[in-house]
């Protein structure tokens, strides 16, 4: 989580990086910190990234709403990418989430393949 809130907070962050591979970490259970570097436009150019699942937290949730309303999603061309609500996170108002989805024009981002708010 401390590199993808590094390149987010940068002045620049990382705006020509194609591929980001993060398989041997943890990230995936950083949900929050994943979909908060991918909705805050530092990342535009990143066409691959792997993990391709992610455990969204409540820091997530609203990581994920904010990035709805402002539109800064990357389309990623090799691949699209699942949240899924941490069972932890189980209790987490969904409200902004869903009504940020439902007023979206175009939805969910085409990079979003599956999000499970089931917390299961």
């Amino acid at each position: 989580g401390e590199l993808m809130q590094g390149v987010r907070e940068s002045r620049k962050g990382l705006s020509k990086l194609r591929s980001l591979k993060m398989e041997s970490t943890d990230v995936d259970e950083a949900g929050g910190a994943a979909i908060a570097l991918l909705a805050s436009g530092k990342v535009s150019s990143l066409e691959e990234l792997s993990p391709t699942i992610f455990y969204l937290d409540q820091e997530g949730v609203g990581a994920f709403e904010s990035g709805l309303r402002e539109g800064r999603f990357p389309i990623l061309k090799s691949e699209c990418l699942t949240f899924c609500l941490h069972e932890e996170a189980t209790g987490t108002n969904l409200d902004g989430l869903v009504r940020a989805i439902a007023e979206s024009a175009g939805g969910l981002p085409s990079v979003v393949e599956s999000l499970d708010l089931s917390g299961e």
